[in-house]
């Protein structure tokens, strides 16, 4: 049986450490301009030396100088679990690689797109089997807290929960993925393409 208590208690450290950094990096009113990245588009956020070339260095800046890995030390000894922010070069690829997907399907948002500067992943045993009974924690707890969505993503290759922390509409969200033991290989390399497919627009 999936560890539910594990889980749990993950998602609230990481929503812990996420409102304290968002609550203290935008109580800054200089870095207030953008009120909601959900309807701030890719194309527009590209055009904007602002938001390229002053929010999103502070931003990542800001992150680095966090030791993260001392917040979760408990979970990075114990369990298969890691964390990373997200690089500016692979932050630039992945905006010109939505940009590239609005000219043909229309406009994708920054809040949706860019929703994994901070990102950590865990790999636990039995995800997969117990996938209706997490659906149903998760489904409990997105309806408690407004800070926190879910989706399962599975597209044959690649398979896991993608979990994402947002207090407002203009914070940058955070990322957990879990991963079942099992795909651990297959989601490994599947990422791996994606991240080369990004890198040809």
């Amino acid at each position: 049986m999936v560890n539910q208590t594990l889980l749990l208690q993950l998602i609230q450290d990481i929503e812990s450490e996420y409102l304290e950094f968002s609550d203290e990096f935008y109580s800054s009113n200089d870095i207030n301009r953008i009120k909601n990245l959900k309807k701030y588009g890719i194309g527009k956020a590209l055009k904007d030396n602002y938001f390229m070339f002053k929010l999103l260095p502070m931003y990542r800046k800001t992150l680095m100088s966090i030791n993260f890995d001392l917040c979760f030390m408990n979970y990075i000894i114990n369990y298969d679990f890691r964390i990373r922010i997200k690089l500016s070069d692979s932050i630039h690829i992945k905006l010109k690689h939505y940009h590239y997907l609005e000219k043909k399907h229309g406009t994708f948002y920054i809040g949706k797109s860019l929703n994994d500067i901070w990102g950590a992943r865990i790999v636990i045993p039995n995800v997969n089997n117990d996938i209706d009974e997490l659906k149903e924690l998760f489904d409990t707890l997105s309806t408690k807290d407004n800070n926190f969505k879910y989706y399962i993503k599975n597209n044959g290759s690649y398979r896991a929960v993608h979990c994402y922390f947002q207090a407002e509409n203009k914070y940058f969200p955070w990322e957990l993925q879990i991963w079942d033991v099992q795909d651990k290989v297959m989601n490994t390399q599947s990422h791996d393409i994606h991240e080369k497919e990004k890198r040809m627009y």
